[in-house]
């Protein structure tokens, strides 16, 4: 499997494009990780399971998701694409609240048929990465809706970053100088949750990050929990594992490399 990666410079919409080659047969569990994404795929279909439900599925949005799910190819594909999304920015692609797009794994096309066919497109043609990253770059520049963002919003999501999810939503709103319910709507509008979910994602995101990189172990309980019961309780309503499991899984998965790079905290 080969991989390459292209971080647009100060773009509005995009975090991080990836191009992967030669994907085999393999399963991967996704982890609310605190930002959507879309990925393109031409030759071959994954299975996404969540909740005892499968679909199948081909190029796909991942909107801000909050419970895991899993991801498995059946056969070989040549080549995918993954873009990972800012995580205030499906509103500026879609022109729609992100709510509509909360928790769910949606075949691209029913969202956007003209921009799922112009990256199916562009993956389908023979050039270099390099050429195909300015594409995909400049494809989404020209289908951007570049409405002034509020500025506290982005000032509210760093701080929640900065604070490591360890915030409550009345300082929050103090901090940005809008009222709770003002907070919430905005929230809700360009992350598609509310920003105490929100803040819910970024504790487990970190957890994690500690864990990959072995600064805490399975029998600490992280700072920003009242106690172990509220700890395990959000632990596994993110990741379906227990504090033990979870530190084995981080720490015997193939794919650990992966999980360090997507996590929020090794990106932002």
């Amino acid at each position: 499997m080969k991989k390459s990666i292209y971080k647009p410079l100060g773009s509005a919409i995009i975090d991080e494009i990836n191009i992967i080659e030669g994907v085999g047969k393999t399963s991967f569990t996704a982890f609310p990780i605190g930002y959507p994404y879309i990925e393109v795929i031409i030759d071959s279909g994954v299975s996404i399971e969540k909740e005892h439900r499968k679909k199948q599925i081909y190029s796909y949005l991942c909107g801000q998701f909050v419970s895991p799910f899993k991801w498995r190819t059946h056969s070989h594909i040549n080549k995918m694409v993954a873009v990972q999304i800012h995580p205030w920015a499906l509103k500026l692609i879609f022109n729609q609240s992100s709510c509509h797009f909360q928790d769910s794994q949606i075949p691209l096309h029913l969202v956007d048929s003209h921009l799922a066919k112009q990256l199916e497109d562009a993956i389908s043609k023979t050039i270099k990465n390099e050429q195909l990253f300015l594409e995909i770059e400049n494809i989404f520049h020209k289908c951007a809706c570049y409405q002034p963002i509020d500025k506290r919003v982005i000032a509210a999501w760093l701080y929640i970053v900065q604070n490591k999810g360890d915030v409550k939503i009345v300082e929050l709103a103090t901090h940005v100088s809008l009222s709770q319910r003002r907070l919430q709507q905005l929230f809700k509008t360009y992350f598609g949750i509310g920003a105490k979910k929100y803040s819910k994602i970024v504790r487990t995101q970190y957890y994690i990050y500690q864990l990959l990189t072995g600064s805490i172990n399975h029998k600490q309980i992280p700072l920003v929990y009242f106690d172990q019961a509220h700890f395990i309780h959000e632990l596994k309503s993110h990741t379906g594992m227990t504090p033990r499991k979870c530190h084995q899984f981080f720490n015997s998965t193939p794919n650990k490399r992966e999980y360090l790079k997507w996590n929020i905290f090794n990106k932002y």
